[in-house]
């Protein structure tokens, strides 16, 4: 075969299929090209985020938000359960699945890849900042997703906060028991029409006794926004978000500005580094 094509999408992910769509509706000829196979061998468009990494784990998140609302709501409704619990061996029974397969299976949370975050964990874990104190995650988006993908999306902390959440946790090693959580439509009113907000904060309790504060919002005039700090009685570090395209303006005078232009989306932050090296050699 020697086909020739006017473009080549490599990756059939979430960012990777509506590429190859889009060009194919303005009339290029486009191959896209993945090698996710499932676990009966067959080939599978979607990537690692469709179908190991953020969607399963938003399944995991539905499957102990339904458990909550059997425990403590369904009563109020006139519906009562007996024998509720929780059956964690059913749901580690996928991970056995996988094992015995003998797939790969790479986790969808690209913050894990990068370099930055990376050094952070390993900070953390050789103990370099003593005592945890407070961690700090900021994750803004540009401009809003469209519409219909909000429609489905779970929700901003399901949908964005859950890159944070991750992070937190891997990070510091320390799983969240304590969450408070308040959100707001500032910006967009039709985020109110599907139950999201457009600005949301948290405070979170980590196992370790540490305390976190998150805050995310839709709208951000000067780029993609994602920074973590962490903060302890050794160090201070940050794992994302000092290297140069923050967008941030600051208003202090004699205040080096940043060197260039913010991040446009996650896409351009994270995936050209080390996440799809993984990936590669993986395969």
């Amino acid at each position: 075969m020697n086909d020739s094509y006017d473009v080549i999408v490599i990756g059939s992910g979430p960012a990777g299929y509506p590429a190859a769509i889009r060009a194919a509706q303005n009339k290029l000829k486009v191959a896209c090209v993945d090698e996710w196979k499932n676990t009966d061998g067959s080939f599978a468009f979607g990537g690692t985020c469709l179908n190991a990494g953020c969607i399963p784990s938003k399944a995991l998140l539905e499957s102990s938000e339904l458990y909550q609302r059997a425990k403590d709501e369904f009563a109020v409704h006139g519906i009562k359960i007996g024998g509720l619990a929780l059956d964690l061996a059913a749901i580690d029974g996928v991970l056995s699945e996988v094992r015995r397969a003998g797939i790969l299976v790479q986790v969808g949370f690209q913050r894990r890849f990068d370099a930055g975050y990376r050094a952070a964990h390993d900070a953390v874990a050789a103990g370099a900042l003593r005592t945890l104190l407070v961690v700090r995650a900021t994750t803004h988006d540009p401009t809003p997703p469209a519409e219909e993908y909000i429609a489905s999306s779970g929700g901003i902390f399901r949908d964005l906060h859950i890159h944070d959440f991750d992070a937190i946790r891997y990070v510091t090693g320390c799983e969240i028991v304590e969450v408070y959580a308040d959100g707001a439509v500032l910006e967009t009113p039709w985020f109110g029409d599907h139950g999201d907000v457009d600005t949301a904060v948290a405070v979170v309790r980590l196992s370790g006794g540490a305390l976190g504060i998150l805050s995310g919002t839709r709208h951000d005039p000067l780029g993609y926004d994602v920074r973590l700090e962490v903060f302890g009685t050794g160090d201070s570090i940050v794992a994302a978000g000092a290297d140069g395209r923050s967008p941030l303006r600051s208003v202090e005078p004699g205040t080096e500005q940043a060197r260039g232009a913010g991040y446009a989306n996650f896409m351009e932050r994270f995936v050209p580094r080390s996440e799809k090296k993984n990936l590669a050699e993986a395969v």
